[in-house]
């Protein structure tokens, strides 16, 4: 069983990079870093990144680093990748690059990847690995390594490649992984909270200004925008209540007890 699982796990990581280097290459010049053109790039594919403070969790109890959005309305597309603007920098952009491939993945519907993402969990995991994939693009990535591993200790090279690549620490110690950089002396770091490699970097080097917010304008109609989709007919009455909770617990509920009121008056004057 655990070798199916691994093997499963492969094939839908393989799957996926090779997915993030083909929009990679489509997107980002040989000398460029693809997180100076993120935003450009998103905001071409008819995307607003807006931000919102996010202080809530989701059904799992984990923190909620961003939401996408997705237009029904044909004729003026306007997906919306929302961000946490409580989140550091870091943070904030490899959530942007795993919202957008939830975009990609409902609009271009690759047909070998929706095969193999057949549920939340599996999809949600393919949108971190695809936002490492794109971020750390894996020729760049072994070239700042190669360098930097000759002449830094190991927390240097973590701290620095975050840097360079402004993506969190964590993500740079799965990336080392994934591309078998990481050696077993070193594979405790796997199981660091980003919180922890923090730390260890203030201790060290001080601190980086990618580990602070961005001051990003707030996107405070997020409430009235997904009340205006259900008014609109855009989004359904459940999914509207979901996205709701997740911000605004007490709108959510009260939301849900007006229509179901309306609902409920209907069916009496039916009868």
């Amino acid at each position: 069983m655990e070798a199916e699982t691994a093997v499963h796990e492969s094939d839908f990581q393989k799957l996926v990079q090779n997915y993030a280097e083909k929009f990679y290459k489509q997107n980002v010049k040989s000398d460029s870093i693809i997180i100076d053109l993120l935003e450009e790039i998103v905001s071409s594919l008819g995307i607003d990144v807006m931000y919102y403070n996010f202080n809530n969790t989701n059904d799992q109890s984990r923190p909620i680093n961003g939401i996408y959005m997705r237009s029904t309305n044909i004729s003026t597309k306007s997906h919306k990748i929302i961000i946490n603007t409580l989140d550091d920098t870091k943070t904030q952009n490899f959530t942007l690059a795993h919202e957008l491939f939830h975009h990609l993945l409902m609009e271009e519907s690759p047909a070998k990847l929706r095969f193999v993402l057949n549920n939340e969990e599996t999809l949600e995991r393919a949108g971190d690995f695809f936002a490492a994939s794109l971020l750390m693009n894996e020729r760049k990535f072994r070239t700042h390594f190669n360098f930097l591993y000759k002449i830094n200790t190991f927390e240097d090279l973590i701290f620095k490649l975050s840097d360079i690549f402004r993506v969190p620490y964590v993500s740079v110690v799965r990336r080392l992984n994934e591309l078998n950089l990481l050696i077993d002396e070193y594979r405790d770091y796997l199981n660091f909270k980003e919180s922890e490699l923090l730390e260890r970097r203030i201790e060290m080097m001080g601190n980086s200004l990618y580990d602070q917010p961005t001051h990003k304008p707030i996107f405070h109609p997020y409430v009235r925008l997904i009340e205006n989709g259900l008014a609109n007919k855009q989004l359904k009455l459940l999914e509207s209540v979901k996205r709701l909770n997740k911000v605004n617990p007490e709108r959510s509920e009260k939301l849900y007890s007006e229509y179901m009121e309306r609902w409920n008056a209907l069916d009496d004057e039916e009868d």
